[in-house]
């Protein structure tokens, strides 16, 4: 049987984090009066909004209360959502990749951290979500990436073994979860801003290209 292939959303198939960077610094500057460099902000992209947000406020100085968190996650999604859709995009090959492993049988599907609509709007315009049998999104698990949760969800729902699963990923969140889960993990270097980071997780292999799926030993 051909492997599950599970991917992580934005960095991965997605070429979003510099839109997400965008809405991030523009919250932080605007409701927090915080200005971070880039590498803070991409620092927790991948992990739960909520919770990035509250670590934010928690660099200005501010109590993250449930009020103050929902009311920063609101302004980032006005943000985001008001350029969304004229700058999602996938990475170059990816669609190539996804295509040939469709071909080779493996089933595929989406894990992220991300709120559901704005994920499946995503796959949707950009002509990935024909590709995926599920998706497992922010709402479904109580608990986020690093947690395995939505990983466990993941394969509960495919009726599939850790054994014979993969995790793709550009975060160190992504490889955490996926060894915590039991999953072998690969590294999509073509998202990640900073490779060293990444490895310091240590990936079961790294992958520099989309394109490098196809060779890959699944």
């Amino acid at each position: 049987m051909s492997a599950l292939l599970l991917f992580d959303l934005d960095g991965t198939i997605l070429d979003s984090v510099p839109m997400i960077i965008d809405s991030l610094r523009w919250t932080t500057q605007t409701q927090l009066g915080l200005t971070l460099d880039d590498a803070t902000l991409r620092a927790g992209v991948g992990t739960a909004l909520k919770d990035q947000l509250a670590a934010h406020a928690r660099r200005a100085g501010i109590e993250p209360s449930p009020a103050r968190v929902a009311a920063l996650v609101s302004a980032y999604l006005e943000h985001n959502h008001a350029t969304h859709d004229a700058r999602i995009k996938v990475f170059d090959g990816i669609l190539e990749a996804l295509e040939v492993l469709r071909a080779r049988g493996h089933a595929m599907a989406i894990v992220t951290s991300k709120a559901r609509q704005i994920s499946q709007r995503g796959l949707e315009i950009t002509g990935a979500a024909r590709f995926f049998e599920a998706l497992i999104a922010y709402e479904d698990t109580a608990q986020h990436k690093p947690d395995p949760a939505p990983l466990h969800l993941a394969l509960k729902r495919l009726g599939r073994e850790a054994s014979e699963a993969i995790y793709i990923g550009d975060a160190i969140h992504d490889i955490e979860a996926g060894k915590a889960a039991g999953l072998r993990t690969l590294g999509a270097g073509w998202g990640a801003p900073d490779l060293t980071i990444l490895m310091s997780a240590a990936p079961d292999l790294l992958l520099n290209d989309p394109r490098d799926l196809i060779t890959a030993p699944l």
